[in-house]
């Protein structure tokens, strides 16, 4: 008996801080791990392309510019071109075909981009054919 209270608490535990974590996050600079987060903060930067991307693994991408709601995504990089694969129904999906204009962060530097759907079948060789595809294209 005494082993399952003590896993009944440390479960009880667990679940108030993943609780605490949800409902944290909108409020938090960007997101914490699996839970989105609100409007990312940082230093705005430009570039020619997305070629120094190569460095990192993930990115923190903005939605929804009125009230900014931010995720933590897997990307392709190929050449200078960055591309996200989102799952239909997501959130971040539903607010990226609502409005395209888009924040990136990678480490500490926010980047402006537009989410454009591609829909050339050459340059979507070797992406998951049942998900929609989206470029992301630099704004100056």
């Amino acid at each position: 008996m005494f082993i399952v209270r003590w896993v009944f608490y440390i479960l009880l535990l667990f679940a108030i801080l993943l609780g605490a974590a949800y409902l944290y996050a909108p409020y938090n600079d960007g997101p914490i791990a699996i839970f989105p987060g609100g409007e990312l903060q940082g230093p705005e930067a430009s570039a020619e392309d997305w070629a120094f991307a190569s460095a990192y693994e993930t990115l923190q991408l903005e939605t929804n510019p009125d009230t900014p709601y931010t995720v933590n995504l897997n990307f392709v990089l190929r050449g200078d071109k960055l591309y996200v694969d989102p799952l239909p129904g997501r959130q971040w999906h539903t607010y990226l075909v609502g409005n395209p204009n888009v924040r990136v962060r990678f480490d500490k530097d926010i980047y402006r981009a537009r989410a454009v759907l591609v829909t050339d079948e050459e340059e979507k060789a070797g992406m998951d054919p049942t998900r929609e595809i989206y470029r992301l294209e630099l704004v100056q």
